[in-house]
């Protein structure tokens, strides 16, 4: 009898806490859909559409301009090296090649590169690395990184993952820019 009683209690205390905790979760969805979802960070890339980051099905980073700017970065490849789940090396003919966890190739295939949505892979190598090898960040807005497959939604070269370039519209400039490097190569 003490052990279906005690058996008894426990299952009203585990259901009691169930109950606690399937209310605090909906609580907190309420109040994430209300008041937090304006604050946060919104992705396309992973979806084709505009969602929060935290409801994004992929394992994604965005980059803003603050952070190249803060980052010391000089092209779009020093910015890449520094998303996690990237690696950026030169293979032996002296190309820059991106690693996405782990799934290198010979000239940067199998990732995606866009610019505002549009397609930057060359047809013929596959690889946009050669192309834009040393592509200047002064105008770039946000860089959307998508870490794993997106061949589903964009095709071919997205079978490792998808690096969108997002560019700064005549709005987002306030006045003139001007830039200016000196170097000896």
């Amino acid at each position: 009898m003490k052990v279906m009683t005690a058996a008894v209690v426990l299952l009203l205390l585990y259901q009691s806490n169930v109950l606690a905790i399937e209310k605090e979760f909906s609580d907190a969805d309420f109040l994430d859909d209300e008041a937090l979802l304006w604050d946060e960070e919104k992705i396309f890339t992973a979806t084709k559409f505009s969602l929060p980051m935290r409801r994004a099905p992929a394992i994604a980073t965005i980059v803003t301009d603050d952070e190249i700017k803060n980052s010391g970065a000089r092209d779009l490849f020093d910015v890449l090296n520094l998303v996690p789940g990237l690696a950026v090396h030169m293979n032996w003919i002296g190309v820059k090649t991106v690693e996405v966890r782990g799934i290198d190739s010979h000239n940067t295939e199998k990732l995606l590169f866009m610019m505002n949505g549009h397609r930057l892979n060359a047809p013929f190598f596959g690889s946009a690395t050669r192309i834009f090898d040393d592509l200047p960040i002064d105008n770039i807005r946000r860089i959307e990184v998508i870490r794993g497959p997106g061949s589903a939604l964009y095709g071919a070269n997205a079978f490792s993952g998808i690096v969108n370039i997002l560019t700064k519209e005549a709005i987002d400039t306030n006045g003139l820019t001007v830039t200016a490097g000196t170097g000896s190569f």
